[in-house]
């Protein structure tokens, strides 16, 4: 296989499933805000925790991958 054709699939592959992840906490979204009251501020509470441990990947990454190959 050709080393271009094989980099534009695995690069359209790739868009795919970040989409798909991303897309992801939309539907959750939208299934969990359905519900009553209680459920609302429940489903809130898992969405900041999430976002939190999102922010806490980024900052490791960041921090263990990205900074040492600075120097």
């Amino acid at each position: 296989m050709n080393d271009v054709l094989l980099q534009i699939i695995l690069a359209v592959v790739m868009f795919g499933t970040t989409a798909i992840a991303g897309l992801i906490p939309l539907k959750l979204f939208r299934v969990m805000n359905k519900k009553n009251d209680e459920n609302q501020k429940m489903s809130s509470w898992i969405f900041t925790l999430l976002s939190c441990f999102g922010g806490g990947v980024f900052l490791g990454t960041c921090f263990l991958d990205i900074f040492p190959h600075v120097k």
